[in-house]
């Protein structure tokens, strides 16, 4: 029974692993635009960075207030909260050293600023630094949602099978 429920944690992982890859880096890169009266011009790297922290968090706020774009503004806030929720179980689960929350949290930002250099440098998304805070929360709520007592046996379940 360990090893079943061992195999269908990894399965679920991978597909995570998968749908997550799609998200952040399947679009079409755009490095070119063309303005209004044909114009061609590149895609400055650094058009699409912003480094200033709650820039865009409260644009979307303001904009959701306003009563515009209120989907778009949802979609954004939430998603990228709720996008790396499950890594706070699986991290966890496969990197036993990061039992800890200071070792989880280092791993995740890592990863996450992987991603945002990642998503800039091949024009599959922006560097935001608002991601970066709305997904690490993501990560670190999941773990904390994990670590409760009712998921433990989860992580016992890794132990006793190795």
């Amino acid at each position: 029974m360990r090893k079943t429920m061992i195999v269908i944690i990894s399965a679920s992982a991978v597909l995570y692993a998968f749908a997550l890859y799609s998200l952040l880096f399947q679009r079409m890169a755009n490095v070119s635009t063309v303005d209004v009266n044909g114009v061609v011009t590149q895609v400055n790297l650094w058009d699409n960075v912003n480094l200033v922290p709650f820039k865009t968090i409260n644009s979307y706020i303001q904009s959701y207030q306003n009563g515009l774009s209120r989907g778009v503004a949802i979609n954004n806030l939430l998603g990228n909260l709720l996008l790396l929720f499950p890594a706070g179980f699986y991290i966890p689960f496969f990197l036993r050293k990061t039992k800890k929350l200071w070792k989880f949290s280092l791993v995740i930002a890592i990863i996450i600023i992987g991603v945002e250099v990642t998503q800039m440098l091949t024009h599959t998304g922006s560097l935001d630094i608002d991601d970066f805070i709305l997904n690490c929360a993501g990560a670190v709520i999941g773990y904390g949602v994990f670590s409760l007592p009712m998921f433990r046996g989860m992580f016992a379940l890794r132990r006793k099978a190795s």
